[in-house]
């Protein structure tokens, strides 16, 4: 999610006959189910389907994910089962 990790650029060359590129690269992050998303609240769209509520958000409009560590997982999971 925007831009993602920032990568060097594998074909960047600061030599001046090569024709300009950027020094660096985004590799896009990809949501998953169970990450946490900052987006632009006014960005989104809340449908029903099928007895199911979605929040449909568009790729540009999230902020920041958070994706919880897997400890955090683990611990969330032992104490329901409590």
């Amino acid at each position: 999610v925007g831009p993602g990790y920032l990568m060097a650029n594998p074909e960047y060359s600061d030599e001046p006959w090569s024709k300009p590129d950027e020094a660096v690269r985004y590799l896009p992050m990809q949501a998953q189910p169970g990450d946490f998303a900052f987006f632009v609240r006014n960005e989104g769209v809340e449908i029903q389907y099928q007895h199911h509520q979605f929040l449909i958000i568009r790729h540009a409009s999230i902020l920041a994910l958070i994706r919880p560590d897997s400890a955090d997982i683990i611990e969330q999971v032992t104490n329901l089962l409590r």
